[in-house]
């Protein structure tokens, strides 16, 4: 079954933790971090930008990884 888009959407917000990643952190010998992304997100979000669906990543905290995947998904 197909759910129909609402007549206008304003904004999407995603959170990246446990949406952008599978919700595992990876932490390196020098305290540094890193999370595993799924690329296939890449492709839904190029589908919604296509549909100049506007969208945001939030995130409480302030980690590089956030900043660099919202760079290369735009």
């Amino acid at each position: 079954m197909t759910i129909p888009w609402p007549d206008q959407i304003e904004l999407i917000v995603f959170d990246f933790d446990g949406v952008m990643t599978d919700n595992r952190v990876l932490v390196m010998t020098d305290g540094s971090e890193g999370v595993m992304c799924n690329r296939s997100d890449g492709l839904g979000i190029d589908k919604l930008r296509d549909a100049n669906v506007p969208m945001m990543i939030l995130s409480t905290e302030a980690n590089p990884v956030v900043a660099a995947r919202a760079r290369k998904l735009q």
